[in-house]
């Protein structure tokens, strides 16, 4: 039988930390491997499910246990109950995470399945990315919430799309195909299907924040 746990466990997390969400479990090769290669794996209730399948045991499972079957928790994960119905398990993860004081995450599973909470997943993203380093991963890229200056690595050649995620953010780009020079996302398909012409590019975003989404070349 697992541990349960109501609070507190180890201030040491050792790092990575994966966190995985319960949507479409991860297939492409790049977020297996960072599942695989997880230093903490978090698993969101019913997601520690898709992680035993996927040959890894969560270190940890945090949620409200309403979607996970208590007879199949592995007995070496700790478990957090966390009853509260006014956020969802994501959120209970992220607060734990932040006060644990862990810099930053990856998340995985946050697409498919409801669109739901799918699209609740992506909120709580945008608005956890304010208290800590956040990376969401999917079977067909990488996912990244921007406000401010940022630079970032890719392959050469990488579809990149912009996506607004609050207010009204004023972009420039430098290292991409179709340059943007301090334009406004003008609709929701404005800023897609850009494409990176090296391995570097960068934004600067100011007035709000957009999710830059870097899709696999493979």
């Amino acid at each position: 039988m697992a541990r349960h746990i109501v609070g507190e466990v180890e201030n040491s997390i050792p790092k990575p930390v994966v966190v995985l969400a319960n949507g479409n479990p991860p297939s492409h090769r790049h977020p297996l491997s960072i599942l695989n290669n997880a230093a903490t794996l978090i698993c969101a209730d019913g997601a520690a499910t898709t992680a035993v399948k996927l040959g890894r045991i969560p270190d940890v499972i945090i949620g409200d246990m309403d979607s996970m079957d208590e007879a199949h928790i592995p007995p070496e994960s700790e478990v957090i109950a966390m009853t509260g119905q006014h956020n969802t398990d994501l959120e209970k993860v992220l607060d734990w995470c932040v006060g644990k004081n862990v810099p930053s995450a990856t998340l995985l599973g946050l697409s498919g399945m409801r669109e739901d909470h799918m699209m609740a997943n992506f909120a709580v993203f945008s608005e956890y990315s304010h208290r800590l380093q956040l990376t969401a991963v999917t079977d067909y890229g990488i996912i990244h919430h921007v406000a401010g200056n940022k630079s970032f690595d890719c392959e050469s050649g990488a579809t990149v799309s912009l996506l607004l995620a609050a207010n009204e953010p004023t972009i420039s780009s430098h290292g991409l195909k179709y340059t943007l020079k301090a334009e406004k996302l003008k609709t929701g398909g404005h800023g897609i299907s850009n494409r990176a012409e090296s391995e570097h590019f960068s934004l600067e975003v100011s007035g709000g924040s957009l999710f830059l989404i870097i899709g696999h070349i493979d």
